[in-house]
């Protein structure tokens, strides 16, 4: 319920990497989480609806 949130997460993983698509009236876009060692790597892209694309909206990239 925060910032009222609602949609949905699919996805699937393949070695290291998990590829999901989001779905929600207030944003829609996908994200990739990739797992490497001691780090992580998480991208997630916005889908423009009035053009049909895609564009970077976070990247984060996490090491121990």
């Amino acid at each position: 319920t925060t910032y009222d949130a609602s949609g949905s997460v699919s996805g699937s993983a393949v070695g290291n990497t998990v590829h999901a698509v989001i779905n929600g009236p207030k944003f829609s876009g996908r994200m990739s989480i990739n797992v490497s060692g001691s780090s992580q790597t998480i991208n997630i892209v916005q889908l423009d609806p009035k053009s049909g694309s895609y564009r970077p909206a976070a990247s984060v990239a996490l090491h121990r």
